[in-house]
């Protein structure tokens, strides 16, 4: 009983699958012996024999899926790939949370990607990439890499959301929304840093690192506040509430870098996005960030949910410490939606 859905080789094909989620995706239900998956968040193995890894279909595949996260400033691939022949991919795995399996044949008229949910665990992803030969694959894959990353993103964003939702921080949960009058979700290890007038900061401390959630609201003028300027003005009026270790500092946005601005839709709701790098003004303390902003028609208000990362070690990524707080605008519900 293999839940699959096919991504034929058209653009329209791939822009429906990676908006939706893949909610053509029928999971398999879980029986009881199907065991959990295993793996590190975004790492993808990638079963492949020696010519299609060391040849040009392997070369498409790696530029894709290790292109650099963006605005994170030291070098993060999208994913970490693990390669493994089809003769050596064991029991053990073959229970990963994520799998490309590149399979090349003339039985397969043109190329095509494949997904299979909780095939061999749960929760699991597995992409075949299916083509009639090395060349038309490494093409397709070329050209539509956008919606095989995709596909990885959105099955550990919906990961990130059912760990919150396992673990929620519920005093907190419940701040934010008779606060603001919204459902998010916030989970357990996060902390209150500061509650004023129209504005929350919470944030998660580690030995060597921090996450900061940053909710702010100011009255709606008109179509005005959406620049990238005027984002950047309430941004800096707001986390200028935030301060660092030295007295006299705080927090501003560093503006040689960026930001840049994207707008997106979910579930009718229309936010934009900036994404960029915050410095401390008056300390050496700085990081990426990424913040969400739209319309709250019926209070004629302005929301923007901020979230920052600080991690000054190199060697510490950063990817997924900002993908796990990214990943919480998917989960945010106004009352009146």
């Amino acid at each position: 009983m293999r839940s699959r859905i096919i991504f034929v080789a058209t653009l329209m094909v791939g822009i429906a699958i990676a908006a939706s989620g893949c909610k053509g995706c029928r999971d398999r239900d879980r029986p009881p012996t199907l065991p959990g998956s295993h793996g590190a968040a975004f790492d993808v193995i990638v079963v492949a024999n020696h010519s299609a890894w060391d040849g040009v279909l392997g070369d498409s595949v790696r530029s894709v899926m290790r292109a650099p996260v963006p605005m994170i400033n030291s070098y993060e691939p999208q994913f970490y790939l693990i390669r493994s022949t089809p003769q050596a991919h064991s029991v053990h795995l073959r229970r990963h949370r994520n799998t490309i399996v590149l399979d090349i044949s003339p039985e397969h008229a043109e190329p095509r990607m494949v997904t299979e949910n909780n095939r061999f665990a749960a929760p699991q992803i597995i992409v075949y990439v299916q083509g009639p030969n090395q060349a038309a694959l490494a093409r397709y894959v070329g050209e539509h890499g956008h919606y095989l990353r995709q596909i990885f993103a959105i099955a550990e964003r919906d990961r990130f959301l059912a760990l919150a939702h396992r673990s929620p921080a519920v005093q907190l949960q419940t701040l934010v929304q008779e606060k603001f009058g919204f459902e998010m979700s916030i989970p357990q290890g996060f902390t209150l840093a500061n509650n004023l007038d129209n504005f929350l900061w919470l944030r998660q401390e580690y030995p060597q690192s921090s996450q900061g959630i940053v909710i702010y609201t100011y009255p709606h003028s008109g179509p005005e506040d959406f620049t990238l300027e005027a984002l950047m003005a309430r941004r800096n009026g707001f986390v200028g509430l935030i301060p660092g270790e030295v007295a006299g500092s705080y927090m501003t946005t560093y503006p040689d870098l960026g930001p840049e601005i994207s707008s997106f839709g979910i579930r009718g709701r229309q936010w934009i996005e900036m994404r960029g790098f915050w410095d401390v003004h008056g300390d050496f303390m700085g990081g990426p960030f990424v913040s969400y902003t739209t319309l709250d028609a019926p209070r004629n208000r302005i929301v923007t949910l901020d979230f920052y990362v600080y991690s000054p070690d190199p060697k510490k990524p950063k990817r997924n410490l900002l993908r796990q707080l990214e990943s919480k605008v998917h989960g945010v519900r106004f009352i009146e939606d």
